[in-house]
């Protein structure tokens, strides 16, 4: 199949298009739930995980909260940052209350997350119009 013009083009992109729409729905779908269903709470950084090159180590905060009720819960976040977050702080934090332990974030890490989807979502959609529009041309 020729995919430098007609049908193998736009196979090709509609290929892309699945693969940025799913990306965005990957990356959009556990934000929208927590903003749909999540509960608010204050919790505090204990440590931190450290990964990556010894020069260059990325720290995720690992931080401790009270459910509404009543358990101790302690979670990492999924976000990791060059700079670590002082122990003893407190951060706001937000999870589900069916799953605090593989939920819990800080309030507004998922903005990494949601931007990168949100621009999946924009080029796919872009690329679907832009290959729709051509090929009926």
């Amino acid at each position: 199949m020729d995919l430098s013009s007609g049908p193998g083009l736009v196979a090709l992109r509609l290929v892309g298009v699945a693969g940025l729409l799913t990306a965005a729905w990957l990356l959009l779908r556990p934000w929208t739930r927590l903003r749909r269903t999540g509960r608010r709470t204050t919790g505090t950084v204990v440590g931190h995980r450290t990964t990556g090159p010894p020069r260059e180590p990325v720290h995720a905060p690992v931080f401790r909260f009270t459910t509404g009720d009543g358990r101790t819960v302690e979670a990492v976040a999924s976000v990791s940052a060059a700079r670590a977050t002082r122990v003893g702080r407190e951060i706001r934090v937000v999870y589900d209350p069916s799953d605090p332990e593989g939920t819990a974030e800080p309030v507004g890490s998922h903005r990494q997350s949601v931007a990168v989807g949100l621009l999946c979502a924009v080029v796919g959609t872009g690329l679907l119009v832009h290959t729709v529009t051509e090929a009926l041309s």
